[in-house]
């Protein structure tokens, strides 16, 4: 039985999905992190948490900590290897815990790049730049979640690298017409997103109100999931902009109710100015759900012009305005888009796909 030595944030929905198959795939699976756990989500499925305390969220996500922590936590991820004994080191997310995968010495070696490790992080300074280099470098298989990042790895870095999207649960995320029964009448449009600036919360609150104002026959509702740092300006904007009969803050979920919130859409929105991939907006199709997105070049993978959903200029209000006028005043398309949406995640990005993927790639490596 193999056995696979995780470096990834124990939090993370998608440490948890990659964690939790390997396990049950019968690899034995540890994981090192650097933030504390917020649940025990992992002693169930024999999986062991190598780490011995950690950071919480708050401070992990510091800036001053960003800076040290990796080189401080050396040591620990040497020791850790050493207990453990592992067949492989898996790192997932380039800066952090690519880091902690070259700093340990071990091969072989395995990371993952996930998006903004690789789209924001290298261009801070040439130091940054510098340490994502190394860390790819350092790799003996490098994996990107989507084609974009790929791209961007070969372009940037010239080494090639190998696509494994994050993949759906599609039992998980199916259609269940009873979530959507809590609201009646009402036309749900709904994001499931870090408030925060990056998401463009802000333009689709603004692009929901123009909504409101020019389909007054229609009875409608947004929803807000998640929680960050424009909350509270997001809140004040609602007052000013007279809606707030009509927006819910559903705040921060946790990731085993978030196929709820999806069925308990009429229409799912990621208006992101930038992506380097779009697992909501795969999750939201596999709900049967139609999606409104932006044209970021990271979510031009997960969704088809016409079909599964419509694309709106980046930043624009109008356009976002627009698509969702569009599908509120058309059931029949919302619900054929959500048809061909469905089809589409079991078609190109079943969870099972991944996994599978991901093993195969454990096992070339294994006999070379």
């Amino acid at each position: 039985m193999k056995r696979i030595l995780l470096l990834s944030d124990i939090n993370s929905a998608h440490t948890q999905k990659w964690a939790g198959a390997l396990a049950k795939a019968g690899f034995t699976t540890a994981i090192y992190s650097l933030s504390a756990p917020i649940d025990d989500w992992y002693t169930a499925l024999g999986i062991r948490l190598l780490s011995e305390g950690g950071l919480n969220r708050k401070h992990f996500y510091s800036a001053d900590i960003l800076k040290s922590i990796y080189f401080l936590s050396g040591g620990k991820v040497k020791k850790a290897v050493r207990d453990f004994q592992p067949d492989f080191v898996h790192a997932h997310y380039l800066s952090s815990y690519g880091t902690l995968g070259r700093l340990c010495g071990f091969h072989p070696l395995i990371v993952s790049a996930w998006g903004s490790d690789l789209q924001d992080f290298p261009q801070r300074s040439f130091l940054h730049r510098n340490l994502i280099r190394r860390n790819l470098e350092c790799a003996d298989i490098r994996i990107a979640s989507s084609s974009i990042l790929a791209k961007e790895i070969e372009k940037n870095f010239h080494l090639p690298a190998q696509i494994i999207p994050f993949g759906i649960d599609t039992n998980r995320f199916r259609p269940l017409p009873e979530e959507r029964k809590r609201f009646k009448e009402e036309i749900i449009i709904g994001t499931i997103k870090s408030l925060e600036p990056v998401y463009a919360p802000e333009i689709l609150l603004k692009a929901f109100a123009k909504l409101v104002k020019e389909n007054t026959s229609h009875s409608l509702r947004l929803f807000f999931v998640g929680d960050g740092s424009l909350e509270p300006m997001l809140r004040r904007l609602v007052l000013e902009l007279n809606i707030s009969e009509q927006v819910t803050f559903e705040g921060k979920v946790n990731y085993n109710e978030v196929h709820r919130f999806h069925n308990q859409m009429d229409i799912f929105v990621n208006i992101s100015l930038r992506e380097s991939f779009g697992v909501a907006v795969l999750e939201a199709s596999a709900c049967g759900k139609p999606v409104v997105l932006s044209n970021a070049e990271g979510l031009k993978e997960v969704f088809v012009q016409d079909q599964t959903g419509l694309a709106v200029g980046i930043g624009s209000i109008d356009e976002t305005a627009a698509a969702l006028s569009v599908l509120v005043k058309d059931r029949n398309l919302r619900e054929k888009m959500g048809e061909e949406g469905r089809k589409f995640v079991n078609e190109n990005f079943d969870w099972e796909r991944s996994v599978v993927k991901l093993i195969s790639l454990y096992q070339t490596k294994d006999k070379q």
